[in-house]
C-alpha cells in the first residue's frame, strides 16, 4: 500500500509540473523532429521477490529478466513529444510490443525530463493489452542518445537509441 500512495504522489506531481510548464510556456517549443533506432532495455525491478501487494500486474516470479533485447523506433515530432513503438523480450520472458506517448518539457542542453503513457503486450494473460505510464529522461546528441524509464514501484530502465533522421 506505501508503493501504491508513492506512485500516486508521484503522479500528481508530475502531471502539475508538466501542466505548468505547458499552461506558463516555462518551455521554449522549437520545430525539429528526428527520428531514432531503438534498442531493448537493460531493467532493473524493485523487487525481485513480487507479490500481488506492490505488483499492478498480478505477476509472483521470483525473478525477472533484467535484458530485454528487441528494436523500435522514436519519432520526436518536435523537442518535447514523441512518440514511441517497438518490441522487446520482456521481463516474463515474453514478447512484448509496445507503443507510448512522451512528452519531456523540462530541457537543458542535451537532457529531457517529463512523462510517458502507453500500451504493451506480453504482461497480463487476462488482458491483451497493459497501460503503462512513467517517467522519462532523455539524453539526446546528434547521432546518439539514451533514455531512462521509470515506472514507478515497478522498473527503471535504460534504452539506446541513434539517430536515423
Amino acid at each position: 500500500m506505501k508503493e501504491l500512495a508513492l506512485a500516486i504522489v508521484a503522479w500528481i506531481v508530475l502531471a502539475g509540473l508538466l501542466t505548468y510548464c505547458r499552461e506558463t510556456g516555462a518551455v521554449e517549443q522549437k520545430d525539429e523532429t528526428a527520428v531514432w533506432f531503438t534498442t531493448g532495455m537493460w531493467s532493473r525491478h524493485n523487487n525481485d521477490h513480487a507479490t500481488d501487494e506492490w505488483n499492478p500486474m498480478g505477476q509472483t516470479h521470483a525473478k525477472y529478466r533484467d535484458n530485454n533485447t528487441g528494436l523500435g523506433l522514436e519519432y520526436d515530432y518536435n523537442e518535447s513529444e514523441s512518440v514511441i513503438v517497438g518490441e522487446y523480450r520482456n521481463s516474463l520472458n515474453k514478447h512484448t510490443n509496445y507503443g507510448v506517448y512522451a512528452w519531456r518539457p523540462v530541457q537543458t542542453g542535451c537532457w529531457k525530463a517529463g512523462g510517458m503513457a502507453g500500451m504493451a503486450t506480453g504482461y497480463a494473460d487476462r488482458f491483451p493489452a497493459t497501460p503503462i505510464g512513467g517517467f522519462l529522461i532523455s539524453c539526446d546528441g546528434e547521432e546518439t542518445g539514451f533514455n531512462i524509464t521509470w515506472l514507478p514501484t515497478v522498473v527503471v530502465a535504460i534504452q539506446l537509441k541513434m539517430r536515423i533522421k
